[in-house]
């Protein structure tokens, strides 16, 4: 319906110049007020199509993620589920993690209580390093486990 037009028609008849010229410019403005009102309504709705679309792009990117992460689960417990072989002297220096339940030990302090030459219990250290189950901590003969040395140990309690 557009006002306008209707109070054209009832200028004179009802209502004098004067009014009919203060309700036209009140109407212009209510007109106004609308077309903006229509320009920030399409704006918004515009800004939310952009909105919607990053979250899209975003639930996309966690659900690879979320697959990412899966393989990498899968591959671990794969990994801690293989059947070590290790050697005695292997399985006595993990041992000794687990007797201290420690996750750093200085190895060299336990030389003399394992059955093991100084070589015999590098080359344990060796074998466990190259499984990546320990790593080197210092320079002074500590070892730490790595998560997956942790896992291992958590494993075989």
């Amino acid at each position: 319906m557009d006002i306008l037009r209707i109070l054209g028609d009832i200028k004179g008849k009802v209502l004098d110049a004067t009014h009919f010229d203060l309700l036209k410019h009140a109407y212009e403005l209510q007109e106004e007020n609308l077309r903006q009102l229509k320009r920030n309504n399409e704006a918004l709705r515009e800004n939310n199509e952009q909105l919607n679309e990053k979250v899209d792009k975003l639930e996309q990117e966690i659900a690879e993620l979320k697959k990412g992460i899966d393989y990498y689960q899968v591959q671990l417990k794969n990994f801690l589920a293989q059947e070590y072989e290790m050697s005695e002297v292997a399985n006595a220096i993990l041992d000794l993690y687990l007797e201290h339940d420690e996750t750093v030990l200085n190895i060299k302090r336990y030389y003399s209580l394992m059955p093991f030459s100084k070589i015999q219990v590098e080359t344990g250290i060796e074998e466990l390093c190259k499984s990546k189950i320990l790593i080197p901590y210092s320079s002074y003969g500590e070892y730490g486990l790595t998560g997956i040395g942790k896992k291992y140990l958590a494993s075989k309690k």
